[in-house]
This record gives C-alpha cells, structure tokens and sequence, in this order.
C-alpha cells in the first residue's frame, strides 16, 4: 500500500506462479516494479473481472518495535472474512511472526486499503509484518521468507477454495 513495493512484488510473483501451476488464472499488478496510483489499480482490478482480489504488502509504523501479520477484509463480505482468515492462519503457521489477527475494514481503517477492499465482493490484503523493523525487515526481504509467505497465502487460498466447493474461480487478481 505505501513505499513496500520492494518486498511484496516477488512475493505476489511467486504466488501467482503456484496458482498458474494448479491451474487457477491469476493477474498480478503492478506490471513490473512501476508504481501505479489506486485509481488505475482499481481500474486493472475491474478489467480483470476476478472473483478474488488479494493485496501482499508490508506494514509500515512509526513505532519501530510494531510486529506481527494482519489481515484485512471488506466487512460487508462473508467470503472475504473466511478467504482473511484462512489465509492469515497459513500466514502465521508459515512464518512464526505474531498474529495481529484479521481486521475489518472500517471508517479508522487506512483509506487506501478501505477503498480497494470495496472494488471486489471478496477481498482481501494481508499486510506480511512490517518494514519499519528492522527485525522483520531483514526477514521480509530474504527470498526464503518471500517463499515462505508465498506458501502460506497459497494454502489459505486452497483451504477458501475446498470449503466453499469451489474448483477453481475464473480469476484471481494481486
């Protein structure tokens, strides 16, 4: 969502790669490491007609000692509340980090996250720990770790799936 293109494009790159493998179409924005405003974001979004929209970032704090995964989700959805919290317990499983649990998207909720939370009727973004410490910077930034969370967001993924009898959707976007 902010400057933390860095270490959640690879991870969104190789996601989309396991779900190509298992035969589920996924999109992934933005093209390259170009930064692109929300407005397009939502735009691509839109285009790519998916059923599943998933935002990979890092989170971001003053407080240098903030720690931990969240996920968040569009409270007007049902599916987005399971797809969140499937994926944030394969998140947490995945890399051990502490679990800030799954938020709903509210008026305090970054706005940013709010509005492209609302484009698609299940949705979520997972925010990986955060950038502002160092701790878990050294770690967000390592390919293992990238791997790491890959696996875990395509698990969460396949665990939504098999509980809603869904085979595969037509789409999923990142």
């Amino acid at each position: 969502m902010g400057n933390e293109i860095f270490s959640s494009y690879p991870i969104g790159e190789k996601v989309l790669k396991k779900l190509e493998v298992i035969g589920i179409q996924a999109k992934i924005r933005p093209e390259g490491m170009k930064k692109i405003s929300l407005e397009e974001r939502i735009s691509k979004i839109r285009e790519s007609q998916a059923q599943i929209l998933i935002s990979i970032d890092s989170n971001w704090s003053e407080n240098a000692n903030q720690k931990g995964v969240e996920t968040y989700y569009n409270t007007a959805s049902k599916t987005g509340d399971l797809l969140a919290k499937k994926v944030q317990r394969e998140l947490i499983k995945a890399t051990n980090f502490y679990n800030r649990g799954i938020i709903g998207c509210d008026s305090k909720t970054n706005n940013e996250i709010t509005t492209l939370l609302r484009v698609n009727e299940t949705s979520i973004a997972s925010l990986i720990g955060f950038s502002s410490n160092p701790h878990e910077r050294l770690q967000i930034e390592q390919d293992k770790f990238k791997e790491l969370i890959s696996d875990g967001v395509l698990k969460g993924i396949s665990r939504y799936l098999n509980i809603n009898s869904v085979l595969s959707p037509k789409c999923i976007f990142m």
